[in-house]
């Protein structure tokens, strides 16, 4: 959705509010560890939600050991659920497939392309790491008015 203010636009495209909202409204989401840089915003996480919320004050200041911690207990936590996980930056500025990357269950891998990402941060952006959810299949989808037309050409 495209919004006309900026003030609209930074609530709008707040990947991460988005994520919780419908985590809290039990549509399904992916697993997510996400790392906040000095966000004016407050996140309402709740317990036993989907998505893990680490606050960074200051990039240059981040404790790359813990991040890693969090990121091998993330990775191992998501083994025989996927394959992969997907990294990406969150913040209004960060439109589409802009910075998101896909990475085995590998901490290295992923803890480099979390520490790639961070240089690019601005206040109140995010790194968001999530569980990859591979999409549906096409489906053929058929308008309730054609069922009868459609079932008695294909019995």
């Amino acid at each position: 959705p495209r919004s006309s203010s900026a003030k609209l636009e930074k609530l709008i495209g707040d990947k991460l509010l988005t994520r919780l909202l419908m985590d809290y409204a039990r549509v399904a989401v992916p697993d997510t560890l996400a790392y906040v840089l000095k966000s004016e915003r407050t996140y309402p996480a709740a317990a036993g939600a989907h998505v893990t919320i680490r606050h960074w004050t200051d990039v240059g200041a981040v404790d790359w050991d813990s991040v890693r911690t969090d990121v091998v207990k993330f990775v191992d936590r998501l083994k025989g659920k996927t394959t992969r996980v997907v990294v990406k930056p969150g913040g209004y500025l960060w439109m589409g497939s802009k910075g998101v990357t896909f990475h085995p269950l590998e901490a290295d891998s992923v803890l480099n392309a979390v520490k790639e990402l961070s240089k690019q941060l601005h206040v109140g952006d995010s790194v968001l790491i999530d569980e990859y959810c591979s999409t549906l299949p096409p489906q053929d989808v058929v308008r309730a008015r054609d069922l009868p037309l459609r079932a008695a050409l294909d019995p």
